[in-house]
């Protein structure tokens, strides 16, 4: 009971308690800096916990394989030295296959790559079957717990999508439809990638969909502030009806980049590839009520398609250097 009262707790006695004691916390603003408060930051953490009670977030394959019962920690540990000590140097020299005998080959001989995943080092020590290790992908891509609560036009979406992936012009007009196909499902105003620029602690707004999206093609945001910067930097969604009242929304930031264009709720989820947090999706605006927990799950569930295919150009460019 205590659990299920905790955000009534914090609006009805917390919020006016801290009102009348002339909110103590500002004083955090100033000693931080950068407008940062983890008071607040924290109780907004914790309070979207208790929202979502199921927290869709990317899992490692490992994780993943640990949590069915396939795998044991040990042999996961073992599977990870392994892969760290077969990790080779960074080297500007590239061998051009020039043709599809060759690459096929290279394929087949399993040298195409520099690096295994952890799967395939499990397979390689027997730790774990090749069935088994497809259940495991699956479940870390669409956890069954999610797709179990999809309707068939959810399914249906996200077999179009996968369809739209397999071409092999996947340019950023692709990802771009496909945003514009997930406005359409969840009905909302605009939504958008940011991809994490590490060298100088950013984030470009790589793909943007729906008003502004000429003039936003391309800014760049600080990657540790605004929501977008809070769930890249704690790697979980959230989902803000208002952002008004939440802390974590960075108004200057909003109107610096959206101009005229009005943010009034947001959904957000990380994106992953293959563990590394390389950015940030958003979607904006709901045209009817609010987001919530079942568009979260969708929206995990493109984010977690789109970083797959996303890899995949990044290793057919390998190819082909």
């Amino acid at each position: 009971e205590m659990i299920d009262g905790t955000v009534g707790f914090y609006e009805g006695f917390v919020v006016p308690r801290l009102e009348k004691l002339g909110k103590m916390d500002r004083y955090l603003v100033s000693f931080f800096g950068g407008s940062r408060n983890p008071y607040q930051e924290n109780i907004t953490a914790n309070l979207s916990g208790q929202l979502i009670k199921q927290p869709s977030r990317w899992q490692r394959l490992g994780d993943v394989l640990e949590k069915l019962g396939l795998v044991s920690k040990e042999a996961i540990q073992a599977a990870l030295n392994l892969q760290e000590k077969s990790r080779k140097p960074e080297t500007k020299e590239t061998t051009k296959k020039t043709s599809i005998h060759d690459r096929l080959l290279a394929w087949m001989e399993g040298d195409l790559f520099d690096e295994k995943c952890i799967g395939e080092y499990l397979m390689d020590m027997q730790a774990i079957s090749p069935e088994l290790l497809r259940k495991g992908l699956l479940h870390q891509v669409m956890p069954s717990n999610v797709m179990e609560k999809l309707s068939r036009q959810e399914l249906v979406f996200l077999l179009e999508i996968s369809m739209l992936l397999q071409s092999l012009g996947r340019g950023p007009w692709l990802f771009n439809q496909i945003l514009e196909m997930t406005n359409e499902l969840i009905k909302c105003e605009g939504s958008y990638i940011l991809l994490s620029k590490t060298e100088s602690q950013e984030m470009l707004m790589a793909i943007p969909t729906g008003p502004g999206k000429d003039t936003l093609d391309g800014q760049t945001f600080p990657a540790d502030k605004g929501l977008a910067g809070w769930v890249f930097s704690h790697g979980r969604p959230a989902i803000v009806s208002n952002v008004k009242k939440d802390t974590r929304f960075n108004s200057v930031i909003d109107k610096e980049a959206f101009g005229k264009f009005e943010i009034k709720s947001i959904l957000a989820v990380p994106l992953h590839i293959n563990g590394e947090l390389i950015g940030v999706m958003e979607m904006v605006n709901k045209e009817h009520g609010e987001f919530n927990e079942q568009d979260m799950n969708l929206l995990t569930l493109v984010a977690n398609i789109i970083a797959v295919s996303i890899d995949s150009v990044f290793r057919i460019q390998e190819i082909n250097c």
